[in-house]
Parts: C-alpha cells; structure tokens; sequence
C-alpha cells in the first residue's frame, strides 16, 4: 500500500496531468490476413473455431484489421483523495468480421499485452505490471472474444463478448460508436474509425488489492481505425 501511494504522490507532482502515451502497436507493416492469421495462431487460449471465422472473413473480403499507428487502448480508475491514474496498453491487435448481412455472424477479437502497460511513470508501470494488479508475468495477455453484436442506431452499436483478464474469464459489453465516413463503399476497400467504451469491476477479476484507495470500477476506451483488408 505504501508503495502505490507513494507512487501517486510522485505522479500528482509532474507537470503534466495526462498519462495517454501515443501507442506504437504491435506490427509497423501494412496489415494483411497473413499477418492477422500467423499472430492469432501462436495464442493458445483463443478457441481455433474463433480463428476460422476471422480467417473466413478474410478469405471473403469483409474482415476489418485495426491499424496499428493510429489505435489504443487507454484506462482510467479514480483513486484517493479524488484523483484519476490514467494509462493505456501500447501493444494491441485486432480484428473484425462485418458481413453486411446477419447480425449474428459478426466477429471480433482483441489481444493486449499485458506487459506493455503505459502511465508515464516507470515506477507506476513496473508495480501495475507486479502481483499485486495485473501480474504480466503469469498473466501476459488480456483477450476479448464477442459473443454478439447488436446495432442501435446507423452509427451505434453494442459488441457482446467475454473478457479474459487475470486468468479470469467474465462478460462483457462494449459500446460503440462507429464512423465510416472514411471513403466508406461497401464494395470496395473502406475504413472505420470504431469508439469503444466498457467499465468493470477489477475485483471481478481477482484483482482487489487497495480497495480503500482505489475505485473498483475502472473504465476502458479504445479507439481504433480499422481497414478493410483481403486474403
């Protein structure tokens, strides 16, 4: 405890009050379904029937690949005495299977790594990345795998899925907020900039250390501009 406070008295000190890194993701080249299918083979704990639909959507030309240059994944907690430690993870891969048709066929997938977790303080991150929160060693990666998704309006959706999170497995929803006004043609190569938002409760997850100190409730944003892309 004394530790993590001390470590909020040395960030309330900096100049700067915001924590967000510009994220250089995981793969500097020009995404392709080859470079999606390599990476998401080599993890253990995604179900290989979710890979063959990623890789499906990719074979037909509907699959989405987040761009690496201009996409993060950022989290805020409030802690004591009023104050927001906020962060963000600089490695993150992601894909998207959008058929124009039935809903339920919709597919995504998100990897983070743990262990490249930003705050802007070195100290912060080694003890966010130690035992006592996400403990990147034994826990090196965070997936989420949708279960469904549903539209709201044109622009508006919610992704259904499951977060896996410190070796724990819980639901979980995203609410999205979708721009295709990037050259957008259904027929052709298009970009999407996706907003999305969800809150858990970290204690869900096994992490339940500080619980005076730091709010339960933590809140994730990611913000991702995805490219059509082909086989």
């Amino acid at each position: 405890m004394n530790i993590f406070l001390s470590l909020l008295q040395k960030q309330s000190k900096r100049r700067s009050a915001v924590y967000f890194v510009s994220l250089w993701l995981l793969l500097a080249s020009p995404a392709s379904a080859v470079d999606l299918q390599c990476n998401l083979a080599e993890n253990t704990q995604i179900r290989p029937a979710v890979i063959a639909a990623i890789m499906d959507a990719a074979d037909k030309g509907y699959l989405y690949y987040v761009d690496n240059s201009t996409s993060n994944v950022a989290f805020k907690v409030d802690h004591f005495p009023f104050s927001t430690l906020e962060g963000s993870f600089d490695k993150f891969q992601g894909g998207l299977a959008l058929p124009t048709e039935a809903e339920h066929s919709k597919q995504a997938l998100f990897v983070i790594k743990t262990n490249s977790v930003v705050t802007g303080d070195n100290d912060m991150d080694d003890y966010l990345k130690s035992s006592a929160f996400f403990n990147a060693i034994k826990f090196p990666e965070i997936i989420f795998v949708s279960t469904g998704f549903e539209w709201i309006d044109e622009s508006t959706a919610r992704l259904h899925g499951k977060l896996t999170l410190h070796g724990t497995t819980k639901p979980l929803v995203f609410n999205l907020h979708i721009d295709t006004s990037e050259n957008y043609d259904v027929d052709k190569n298009q970009i999407m900039t996706i907003i999305a938002t969800a809150e858990i409760h970290r204690s869900d997850f096994g992490m339940d250390e500080l619980q005076i100190f730091i709010s339960d409730t933590v809140t994730f944003n990611l913000k991702m501009r995805a490219s059509r892309v082909g086989s």
